[in-house]
């Protein structure tokens, strides 16, 4: 017959097998995420650091000013 020790021996190493398969199913899980996610998509970061400004690159002298190209304001362009 078994020992209470034995009993509680065998339960932690069931509980430590099905940690095992768990840890190895999460970083499988996460590897195959990230690994669909690089060959799907790719993604940049633009950060504004001045602001850009557009005109038309005709030339202007004394006379004429710069054409600059109109833009809508973003909050009149959002969808």
């Amino acid at each position: 017959m078994k020992t209470e020790l034995e009993n509680r021996l065998n339960a932690l190493q069931d509980l430590n097998a099905l940690a095992t398969e768990l840890i190895i199913a999460r970083w499988l899980a996460a590897k195959t995420q990230r690994d669909l996610g690089e060959n799907i998509m790719n993604y940049y970061i633009i950060d504004a650091l001045s602001p850009l400004v557009f005109r038309s690159g005709k030339p202007f002298g004394a006379q004429s000013d710069t054409d600059d190209i109109m833009f809508p304001l973003p909050s009149a362009a959002a969808v």
